[in-house]
């Protein structure tokens, strides 16, 4: 999913992704220049059963966009009275600049509960707010399921993360830079799969089995000693340099 050509910006309203529905999973995805959504879940009343996992969330151009979100779970068409079964895992966010990585912005005037929401194995790179969670008196911190998260602020982002409304410290999150294959701020061929010499996402994750079992490119998960954190598992590949694995490949 790209935009790539033209004058973007958020008021045009262009989410790629936009579902009201439960019941939803959307996974092994790019998604580049989003001016408004990446994904966009906008439901109401009981919000749940929700899988997005794999998907890589980027601006890689140098246009002005507004307004970009990596995914925004929200209410607009009535009082969101429950958030439950909602997982958000595996997933590489960079260069999100402006808005935020995963967001939960608004209830429709509602007060929900929470209930089964992990949002794990994330990477958010250089990305303004990382997670913003807004307050709702049916919830507190403590309900939300979210850690072993890599999230750094990178040149031009922020590494708060925001969940009812006030700070959130995770309590095995990763706070350095990601080693990616290629990587400039915005630059269209960034490649996003690790070196071996990485330490902050690779073998840093928490098993999510019961979830998924492989990555973007179809590679199983684990292949060194515990899970990688981010779209890519890294993999040594025969055919390719000892110095990054076989996951180097943009996914088509």
């Amino acid at each position: 999913f790209s935009n790539v050509s033209g004058t973007v910006n958020g008021a045009q309203h262009n989410d790629f992704v936009q579902v009201q529905a439960n019941y939803v999973k959307i996974y092994n995805n790019t998604f580049r220049n989003m001016s408004d959504s990446a994904i966009d879940l906008d439901s109401c009343c009981n919000t749940g059963f929700l899988r997005i996992w794999n998907n890589i969330f980027t601006i890689d151009s140098a246009m002005a966009i507004s307004a970009p979100t990596g995914i925004r779970v929200y209410s607009n068409s009535g009082a969101t009275t429950s958030l439950s079964d909602i997982v958000i895992v595996g997933n590489t966010f960079v260069d999100v600049i402006g808005n935020v990585g995963i967001s939960f912005p608004n209830y429709g005037g509602g007060n929900p509960t929470v209930s089964g929401v992990l949002i794990k194995n994330n990477i958010i790179y250089n990305t303004t707010s990382p997670i913003n969670i807004v307050a709702s008196t049916g919830f507190v911190q403590s309900d939300w399921d979210i850690n072993y998260n890599a999230v750094n602020a990178g040149a031009s982002g922020g590494a708060t993360l925001t969940v009812d409304g006030t700070s959130f410290t995770q309590a095995n999150g990763q706070t350095g830079v990601p080693t990616f294959v290629s990587y400039a701020e915005r630059a269209p061929g960034n490649i996003y799969a690790l070196l071996t010499g990485d330490t902050v996402a690779k073998d840093t994750g928490v098993v999510l089995a019961a979830s998924y079992a492989s990555d973007i490119l179809g590679v199983v998960r684990p292949q060194g000693s515990a899970w990688d954190i981010g779209a890519y598992e890294f993999l040594l590949g025969t055919q390719g340099s000892a110095t990054f694995g076989v996951g180097w490949r943009r996914p088509r």
